[in-house]
């Protein structure tokens, strides 16, 4: 049981409370304006994520995962798209991840050393000069020492524009950071399907399949992939297979 832990950003609904984000530009037209972290900003909002993880710890789970894609605060600070600061928060690589290391160090310190930590990231944003999975393979290189553990590899998010979806559309960036990051790879986006999530697994694509939709749609569809693909689960209890 894995918890994931986000800040919204500038795509954040927190009723008549401020948003923040790196700088002042809205996520669309007809969004608010957010409200630029000052350095004050940013220590409590990596405070915040250390309490999370502490509590995340206190609480038994057993990993956690930082959102760091889909447009969201710190894929905000991680991408030249939207990172246009000209302070240590924004100034080329090292800047524009600053935010995400000193989160990473921060939610570390509180984790067991045993404890998986994950990042999901978009490898691509589906902009002119926005993030790319090459970028996404140097940010894992330079976490990875830190503690990190696995990346989760979706796209897309920072504009309002949703790129063609199908089954498999984001597996080519998720086996890029696989071979360029030397970190698990965990691949997302329209996996339903049993023998595609096999298919992902098998031929290394990725390490590890996400289905997220597909569970909502068939909350037995970890049991129905297990049928259809030949495996027998013993799920611990008696009483009728779902």
């Amino acid at each position: 049981m894995a918890i994931q832990l986000a800040h919204g950003g500038r795509k954040a609904w927190p009723g008549g409370e401020p948003i923040v984000a790196p700088t002042s530009e809205p996520f669309s037209p007809d969004r608010r304006v957010p409200v630029p972290l000052d350095e004050a900003g940013i220590d409590q909002v990596v405070s915040a994520f250390r309490v999370g993880a502490q509590r995340a710890v206190t609480a038994g789970y057993d990993a956690i995962e930082l959102h760091g894609a889909h447009g969201y605060l710190i894929n905000e600070f991680i991408s030249p798209y939207s990172n246009k600061r000209t302070d240590a928060y924004g100034l080329g690589f090292h800047g524009r991840i600053r935010f995400l290391e000193t989160i990473v160090k921060a939610v570390r310190d509180v984790m067991p050393q045993t404890m998986p930590l994950f990042l999901r990231v978009s490898a691509t944003e589906y902009v002119r000069d926005g993030l790319q999975p090459e970028d996404i393979v140097q940010i894992a290189l330079h976490l990875k020492p830190l503690g990190l553990d696995l990346i989760d590899v979706s796209t897309g998010g920072a504009v309002p524009q949703a790129p063609e979806r199908y089954p498999g559309y984001q597996l080519p960036y998720a086996e890029i950071v696989k071979e360029g990051a030397g970190l698990p790879t965990m691949a997302v986006g329209k996996l339903e399907s049993p023998h595609l999530a096999e298919a992902v697994i098998r031929n290394q694509w990725a390490d590890l399949v996400c289905v997220g939709k597909g569970h909502l749609v068939d909350p037995f569809w970890t049991a129905h992939a297990a049928r259809m693909l030949g495996v027998d689960i013993d799920w611990g209890y008696k009483g009728q297979d779902p």
